[in-house]
């Protein structure tokens, strides 16, 4: 009697499954590249920026003797020069004036012309301008870094007339300021940086409206 009931359960051992194992994970090298080829991008992106802004710490013989160094001794004396120069704040307010004047009339032309395709006071203040509130942002920021960094146009209109060199944009500005100073790479250096932070600060403030106006725009 114990045989025939131990062989059933003998046989029932033997032919149930055991654990199922786990099949092996197939690595994704198309991950690790795609982050690879961003890291890359960044660094020669992000890496003339730093450069230019670590520059501005160091003497001009300490670049000389070793251009790709780090500041030996780290020194203020650039930026003192550069914040202490009257010419470098009109620089700076002729930029804002432009820049600001540029967005506003970028934005506005672009509002006045939505009001006439749209053609109806309630339409459009209620729901034709909350929904372009993105892409009117991302054409702002766009105007303004666009004429922050303007260089050949204010060249040909700005510098052949008898606008003093005090009120010319940053972009003349780092230009005249660095045929003044051609020796004095630091000091150089140091202007750049400081003419690059307020485009570069203010994109850096509005990046996610930017991305978020592309977006739509690309849904739209």
């Amino acid at each position: 009697m114990s045989a025939t009931i131990t062989a059933p359960v003998a046989d029932a051992a033997r032919t149930e499954p055991g654990p199922r194992r786990s099949p092996r994970r197939r690595i994704d090298w198309g991950q690790p590249f795609v982050y690879l080829v961003a890291l890359v991008i960044a660094a020669v992106a992000i890496g003339p920026v730093l450069y230019v802004f670590i520059g501005g710490f160091r003497t001009t013989p300490d670049l000389n003797a070793d251009p790709a160094g780090l500041p030996d001794p780290w020194t203020i004396e650039n930026w003192a020069l550069v914040l202490g120069s009257p010419r470098f704040w009109g620089n700076v307010l002729s930029s804002m004036i432009l820049a600001f004047g540029t967005t506003a009339g970028v934005v506005i032309v672009g509002v006045m012309a939505a009001f006439v395709i749209a053609r109806y006071i309630g339409f459009f203040w209620r729901i034709l301008l909350p929904l372009s509130m993105p892409g009117l942002v991302t054409v702002g920021v766009l105007a303004f870094v666009g004429s922050w960094n303007g260089y050949l146009l204010p060249l040909l209109v700005i510098s052949t007339g008898t606008l003093p060199q005090e009120f010319w944009p940053l972009p003349l500005g780092v230009t005249q300021f660095s045929t003044q100073y051609s020796q004095d790479t630091g000091a150089v250096l140091a202007y750049t940086s400081l003419a690059m932070l307020p485009a570069l600060a203010f994109f850096l403030f509005a990046e996610k409206r930017i991305v978020g106006g592309l977006t739509g725009a690309v849904k739209g």
